[in-house]
């Protein structure tokens, strides 16, 4: 019995001491684990990776020299060809564009990890270091200036401006040049391709970007100008081929002259015309002011005005804004005028077809004012004839008639005019 007892009392006794030495290992290997945690403060911890690259147990200057050696050669080695069609075809690196990696900030990123104020939980980061390892991976960042100074030499090469076709006339014929498309490279979608690629180069350090240019195309061509014809003319007699009035008119048609609408354009004969000044070609003759006529500047053009108004009745295209003179005027009927006073009256209309069209406006050989509107006849079968009902020698009602094939569709009021 006695021998019984002697035996329990030796197994507690070799249990305490078993646990003794367990908890004293245990507190060795925690006093060992918290002294390498201390003593590895100045090194970063084991387990840390810059991408696939091991930059364990390494000081502050040994990783700095390790991250700039494998960021320079990173920039180097990354290439970016740039292509465009057969016409541009050039290779630069990361660092050419201006991509660097701030290697002070990634330093202490890297090796500041896991060494906070506590020393607990720093061995316990350390620990688990030992099984899920530490991977860093960084994005460069781009000087914009450099980026941009060659993206810029980049689209020096590729940009071109658009050309319009050059028009010409002789007396009722038109001609044009061949127009050319322009290109524009499209400078913020083309950076963020390269920032995308460099950002997701894992898999390859070799990028072809396809240049992403804009083509700007002129809003008339050739082939355009070459099917026009004549959709509305007019002329009218001048009293005389020399003289101020003839030069006025002469000057004011010129400016007129050539002038392109695209579909939903409004002309202006005022702002078209210019200012009425002697730098601008104009000189004085006579004109109406109120009920009278004097000497003014520009005197005259108001029957260049009154011929366009005409040819733009014919082409059956918009009337914005007319008005008639005071006065009756001797080149047009009553009713067929149109006057114009710098900033106060206007002759407008809109080409409110779906093809361009083109202004002609010249003196003949013959000494008339003609006005021809160019473009595509859109309804081959369609005639606008104008009449004027005079009642009494100032005052009238102009009617425009629309005929499809023969047979008169529309008729409707122009104006109704009085003059003093």
């Amino acid at each position: 019995m006695r021998s019984k007892r002697i035996k329990k009392l030796n197994s507690k006794k070799v249990a305490l001491q078993i646990s003794l030495v367990l908890i004293a290992l245990f507190l060795i290997l925690i006093s060992v684990v918290l002294f390498k945690t201390y003593s590895s403060k100045n090194v970063t911890y084991e387990g840390i990776y810059v991408e696939n690259i091991n930059v364990s147990n390494l000081n502050e200057k040994d990783l700095k020299e390790k991250l700039n050696e494998h960021y320079s050669d990173l920039l180097n080695n990354f290439k970016i060809t740039f292509n465009y069609k057969d016409n541009f075809n050039e290779t630069f690196s990361a660092k050419d564009l201006g991509f660097f990696f701030d290697i002070n900030n990634l330093s202490n990123q890297v090796f500041s990890f896991g060494k906070n104020s506590n020393i607990f939980s720093n061995t316990i980061e350390r620990l688990n270091l030992k099984s899920n390892p530490k991977y860093f991976q960084f994005k460069p960042q781009s000087n914009s200036e450099v980026l941009s100074e060659k993206l810029s030499e980049i689209s020096n090469k590729i940009d071109k401006e658009k050309v319009e076709p050059t028009i010409s006339f002789s007396n009722d014929s038109i001609s044009a040049t061949k127009e050319q498309i322009g290109y524009k490279l499209d400078l913020e979608k083309l950076t963020s391709e390269i920032v995308n690629d460099l950002n997701n180069s894992h898999d390859s350090l070799n990028y072809t970007i396809n240049i992403p240019v804009e083509e700007i195309k002129p809003k008339l061509t050739q082939e355009t100008v070459n099917n026009m014809v004549i959709l509305g003319s007019y002329t009218t007699k001048l009293p005389s081929l020399t003289g101020g009035r003839t030069k006025n008119i002469s000057n004011y048609l010129s400016k007129l002259n050539g002038t392109i609408l695209m579909p939903g354009d409004i002309f202006s004969a005022d702002k078209e015309g210019e200012d009425r000044t002697e730098s601008n070609g104009y000189t004085y003759a006579p004109g109406y002011i109120g009920n009278k006529v004097v000497d003014i500047l520009a005197g005259g053009i108001c029957q260049g005005v009154t011929t366009l108004y005409n040819s733009v009745l014919y082409a059956d295209l918009k009337i914005v804004e007319r008005a008639p003179h005071s006065l009756p005027v001797t080149y047009a009927p009553i009713g067929r005028d149109a006057t114009m006073a710098s900033g106060v009256i206007d002759f407008k209309f809109q080409n409110n077809m779906n093809n361009p069209v083109i202004v002609q406006t010249y003196i003949t050989s013959s000494g008339q004012v003609k006005s021809n509107i160019w473009g595509i006849k859109e309804d081959p079968g369609k005639e606008i004839v104008i009449s004027v009902d005079q009642h009494g020698p100032k005052s009238s009602t102009t009617y425009k008639e629309t005929y499809e094939n023969g047979v008169l569709v529309k008729k409707e009021v122009l104006s109704k005019d009085k003059y003093n």
